[in-house]
């Protein structure tokens, strides 16, 4: 979320640019407050981009894929999210730790800010996937 000259892209204003609305919380797209949560939706973006290597917002998709935290979730509903997963991860990652990953970038992209982890509880999660 940095830009070419590695300031933050993510700032308060009460129009965010169309190139970071997909990292956005969407609490703050209708309060245009940021809080800690706000920083743990973001971060769970991230984590699905690393998943699902893509972006999380693109346009010349589907409808149903444009947006990537829907995408994910509609899988995450239908039990598919195996076939949404970079190709490149395959066999590369354990399947104890694919499925935590899974649950926690689940977790941090909760559309209310009060289901989300919080950042301490962020980094225990990551820590327990790696040693899995």
């Amino acid at each position: 979320l940095l830009d070419e000259n590695w300031n933050a892209k993510v700032v308060p204003k009460t129009e965010p640019s169309t190139g970071i609305v997909g990292y956005m919380d969407p609490e703050y797209l209708h309060s245009a407050r940021l809080t800690t949560k706000s920083d743990v939706y973001s971060f769970g973006v991230v984590l699905l981009e690393l998943l699902c290597g893509r972006k999380p917002m693109i346009y010349s998709r589907d409808e149903d894929e444009v947006n990537l935290v829907r995408w994910f979730k509609t899988n995450i509903e239908m039990g598919t999210v195996d076939q949404i997963i970079d190709p490149y991860l395959t066999d590369k990652i354990a399947p104890e730790c694919l499925k935590e990953y899974v649950k926690n970038a689940e977790n941090y992209v909760c559309v209310e800010g009060i289901e989300r982890a919080s950042m301490d509880d962020v980094l225990g999660n990551l820590w327990y996937a790696l040693l899995l």
